[in-house]
């Protein structure tokens, strides 16, 4: 990661928690696809984990509504909802 990062990107990325919260008290699940976009962590962090675009990938080709790579601990979350994999 870098040690900086810019205002855009954070106030971007901070604006997808809210956006979240709107998708499930709206129940606008197809919503959550948007919320799952990152300009700050995914990017670089990805990059660790061999294929991880791909895996998102098909999680959305399969049905998920969104995933994404979350945390410091390098997980991968999929909203769906009925079974996928």
């Amino acid at each position: 990661m870098p040690k900086n990062l810019s205002l855009k990107d954070v106030v971007f990325n901070t604006s997808r928690g809210a956006l979240l919260i709107a998708a499930f008290c709206c129940q606008d699940y197809p919503l959550l696809k948007q919320t799952m976009e990152d300009k700050t962590h995914q990017l670089y962090i990805g990059k660790m984990i061999h294929a991880v675009s791909e895996v998102l990938e098909v999680a959305l080709e399969a049905t998920a509504h969104g995933s994404c790579l979350s945390g410091s601990d390098l997980l991968l979350s999929f909203f769906a909802k009925k079974k996928i994999l």
